[in-house]
């Protein structure tokens, strides 16, 4: 009866042990299934918040587009006819009034040149024409003006990006150079892209004034937010390296795009 008695106790500790440890495994289990259904949530919503995303953005390309189109159609051609009937009026009329008629001609054909310049920049089109190298490269052509030196270096950049991917790319670096020289009064400032496989690497520099770039939300004029949704939206990441009270701004941009 002893050995019996001790066989089965031994017997149910060892049902015990095995009782605690399917037990802990299945909490565990549960644990994991818990976690993993919350990580499935946050993919789906962060998903659903990407395709939201490119829904604005998209509605904001069209805006952008129509804009254009209607300045460009609209309002260009009918300076462009005023221009002309003015040049026309200046040969009838002869020497009379000439010189103050002809200032009027240039201002009409400076309004024209801007005109063009901000419609340009607002289609997408014209960087499917010219390619991303190229626009880049006018951007900071604007950008420079005798207080503000751009150096502009592209390398080993892959031709074959996808369109919406180059209009991205575009407008995150246009926003990023426009809020350089209205807001940091720098000197000098570098735009640099290069790529590394499906890795499309950004970095804005300058030596303008900074700001306290731990706290974003607070800094006004700065106008992040379209950058950092079209950063979200290629899936990549932004760093932006900057102190109150001291020299220089540096935003560095890794982006995911076609290899």
């Amino acid at each position: 009866m002893n050995w019996l008695l001790g066989l089965a106790s031994i017997f149910l500790l060892i049902v015990a042990f095995f009782g605690w440890l399917f037990y802990r495994n299945s909490k565990k289990l549960a644990l994991q299934k818990d976690l993993n259904h919350q990580q499935e949530l946050k993919d789906i919503d962060r998903q659903q918040q990407i395709k939201l995303v490119q829904v604005m953005l998209n509605a904001k390309e069209d805006e952008q587009n129509r804009l254009a189109r209607d300045l460009h159609d609209g309002l260009g051609c009918m300076l462009a006819i005023a221009k002309l009937n003015l040049t026309d009026y200046i040969h009838e009329q002869g020497n009379n009034n000439t010189l103050e008629l002809q200032n009027i001609v240039t201002q009409l054909d400076t309004s024209i040149g801007e005109l063009r310049r901000i419609s340009h920049n607002m289609m997408p089109e014209m960087l499917l024409k010219l390619g991303l190298k190229a626009l880049l490269k006018d951007l900071c052509e604007s950008a420079a003006s005798a207080a503000l030196k751009v150096d502009f270096q592209y390398l080993g950049i892959n031709n074959n990006l996808l369109a919406q991917e180059q209009i991205n790319i575009y407008r995150i670096i246009q926003e990023a150079i426009t809020n350089a020289t209205k807001h940091a009064q720098a000197q000098n400032l570098l735009l640099q892209c290069s790529q590394n496989e499906d890795v499309f690497f950004i970095t804005v520099e300058d030596d303008g004034k900074g700001f306290d770039a731990t706290h974003l939300d607070k800094v006004e004029g700065i106008g992040l937010n379209n950058i950092k949704s079209r950063v979200e939206y290629l899936k990549g990441k932004i760093e932006i390296l900057s102190e109150r009270n001291k020299r220089g701004t540096s935003i560095n941009i890794e982006l995911y795009v076609t290899a």
